[in-house]
């Protein structure tokens, strides 16, 4: 009986115990599709939502340009593309990156191009061209169509990019 108490100590002391993916001891993986479990903490991610969601309400507050409540619909599917692009282990990481950057752009686009040319596809790059030609002889333009681009494109570029320092390069912001 003796033998058999130091036995199973032994096993306890030496043995270290079977972790599940989630990393908890004596889990089962099986309830994992059920539940949401987060490895990083959701803590992390709420305090960097706070801090991008500060600096995109102050931008909306100054009210540089028409239209900018769409900043936050923007910068919520930044953050959760932020996170699977982080997180995810199957494509190579630059091309995510990539990939997600361009659709970064192709969402501001479209939002510029509905919200200031009815949906013409036309419309928005002659738009954009007069824009260009007038800015770039110093004429005074008072088209916000490309002003609302680059907020739109840099905002999402922000949030894309905090997510990205915080969970995949774990750099500081």
């Amino acid at each position: 009986m003796r033998n058999a108490a130091m036995e199973r100590l032994s096993k306890l002391i030496t043995d270290p115990p079977q972790r599940s993916r989630r990393g908890r001891v004596g889990e089962a993986d099986s309830d994992r599709s059920l539940s949401i479990y987060f490895e990083d903490g959701w803590l992390s991610l709420f305090l960097l939502a706070l801090l991008v969601y500060s600096v995109i309400w102050s931008v909306q507050a100054a009210d540089w340009v028409d239209n900018l409540s769409v900043l936050t619909l923007s910068t919520f599917i930044a953050l959760l593309l932020g996170l699977w692009s982080a997180k995810q282990q199957r494509f190579p990481s630059a091309w995510v990156y990539i990939l997600v950057t361009f659709l970064g752009f192709a969402f501001a686009y479209w939002q510029m191009t509905t919200l200031f040319y009815n949906g013409s596809l036309r419309e928005s790059v002659q738009g954009l061209q007069h824009w260009y030609s007038l800015v770039s002889i110093s004429n005074f333009n008072i088209d916000n169509s490309a002003p609302f681009l680059l907020i739109v494109f840099l905002c999402f570029v922000l949030a894309y990019s905090s997510v990205l320092c915080l969970y995949r390069w774990r750099l500081p912001g």
